[in-house]
């Protein structure tokens, strides 16, 4: 898999966000989900990056009507998308990979 990714929790020093690793450049997306799969925020659009670790902030993890995240990277091996819920829902959503 080209792709691992897990939520990171605010703390005084940083908002919560996401930390996400890439076995090969590619093409990033990230967008935030609502309860019925919709998309209510789109963190990233489109944006290259290079292999290896990062970390993306944002304090709108924590909006309460945002239950998963959906992070897609295009590369070499084709398009991988991963989609997971954020832990404040209480919910959880199979894996719409």
């Amino acid at each position: 898999m080209g792709i691992r990714s897990s939520i990171t929790y605010p703390n005084p020093f940083r908002p919560s966000g996401i930390e996400f690793e890439l076995e090969h450049e590619g093409v990033i997306s990230l967008e935030l989900l609502g309860e019925s799969g919709e998309v209510l925020e789109i963190v990233i659009r489109e944006e290259q990056f290079s292999k290896g670790s990062h970390s993306v902030e944002s304090s709108k993890f924590t909006i309460s009507s945002i239950r998963y995240y959906r992070l897609t990277v295009v590369s070499e091996g084709g398009p991988i998308t991963e989609t997971k819920p954020i832990p404040h829902s209480g919910k959880a959503k199979p894996d719409a990979s």
